[in-house]
């Protein structure tokens, strides 16, 4: 069978979940989502009676969306991940096992944000030689992306699985959950991370297309693992990034909030207000309360994209430009509320965590003191 070109119809589709970063850019700017099923795969070829696509309001309405809102949540995003990473490991913070996730989700993030700011000003250049220079490029990019997206939501599911043993096991949790299990479990999970995505960078590859306007194209020019990556490789992306994390963050979330009222109804029925034993637990709730904050931002910002995966693969099958339209708006929503959610873990935990704005306090006061 002959393998087709990329760029052999105006509009391609990219089978996965995550990998609407690598959003196909059209020569007219548009930003395409690519979180879609093989029942996408459409031509824009109209006929006579069908309005175009790129004049459609939904289309420019989304464009403008992606133009304004990706550079604001990128600035705002690393900005805030930054201050979060100087904090959390430049102050007493560090000494939670917690605290050392977060510190990794933080630099995670600020990568996430940056690929999809590239993807952005490649869609004002209009050719992939922006950041794709060679094959290797091509690899690293799309495997850079794959890894930070899933690394980060594992290690946001580790971290609240070590909170729920701090709060359900306390004596067994200061010698289970310490700093330096926290490192240990960060690498496992990075190199699962790393061992899951590696095959990218082999596999993905820059290839000549028919368009003169992009005469290059990322993907993948084997046939059997472009079968793979879009049969099989897509139900795995979403799972890890989305469903099994959903449904895990969505039980042991409810497991903390039950046992953390047990706890705290124990302390204030058997201890002293004064006691260290109350300083500790309200340290613990307080910590405690930040992973809640961003475990449940994750679950309202990342769940929409989920439900669009299901949704076109099962029962919406855009065939027209104007369900194309509509199809291209609704992607820059739950697409940008997705990268939104690796922009406000800053604003999270100045808002919940109390020992979070007085360590930043701190530390700003000590760097404008030195000035």
């Amino acid at each position: 069978m002959e393998t087709m070109l990329p760029g052999d119809t105006v509009t391609s589709s990219v089978f996965g979940f995550s990998t609407h970063l690598f959003s196909l850019v059209t020569d007219s700017g548009q930003h395409h989502s690519v979180i879609s099923t093989e029942n996408d795969v459409t031509s824009d070829v109209t006929t006579t009676t069908e309005k175009p696509y790129e004049e459609f309001t939904e289309v420019k309405a989304a464009i403008l969306i992606d133009r304004i809102y990706i550079p604001l949540v990128v600035a705002v995003g690393v900005v805030g991940n930054v201050l979060c990473f100087v904090t959390l490991v430049f102050s007493s913070l560090r000494a939670t096992s917690t605290c050392v996730y977060m510190a990794a989700i933080a630099v995670l993030d600020c990568v996430i944000l940056v690929l999809d700011l590239c993807v952005l000003i490649r869609g004002y250049l209009g050719h992939t030689q922006f950041y794709m220079h060679n094959d290797w490029t091509c690899g690293f990019h799309n495997f850079l992306f794959y890894f930070a997206i899933h690394f980060d939501v594992l290690l946001l599911l580790a971290m609240t699985v070590d909170r729920f043993i701090v709060v359900r096991f306390p004596l067994k949790a200061q010698s289970i959950c310490t700093p330096s299990s926290a490192v240990k479990a960060i690498t496992i999970v990075g190199l699962f991370t790393f061992g899951l995505n590696f095959q990218i960078f082999f596999t993905k590859r820059l290839g000549a297309t028919r368009s003169p306007e992009d005469p290059l194209k990322c993907w993948y020019p084997d046939p059997d693992v472009d079968f793979f990556m879009k049969k099989i490789y897509t139900w795995i992306d979403a799972s890890i990034y989305s469903f099994i994390p959903c449904l895990s963050l969505l039980l042991l979330n409810v497991l903390i909030i039950r046992q953390l009222r047990v706890s705290i109804k124990f302390s204030r029925q058997f201890t002293d207000s004064c006691s260290s034993s109350t300083k500790k637990v309200v340290t613990n709730t307080n910590i405690t309360v930040m992973l809640l904050m961003v475990s449940f931002t994750f679950l309202l910002l990342t769940s929409p994209v989920a439900i669009v995966l299901l949704v076109k693969r099962y029962y919406w099958l855009p065939d027209t430009n104007a369900e194309r339209a509509r199809a291209r708006l609704t992607h820059a929503f739950v697409d940008n509320l997705m990268y939104t959610n690796h922009a406000v873990n800053f604003v999270l935990y100045c808002v919940s965590g109390r020992r979070f704005r007085e360590e930043l306090k701190r530390l700003l006061c000590a760097v404008s003191c030195r000035r």
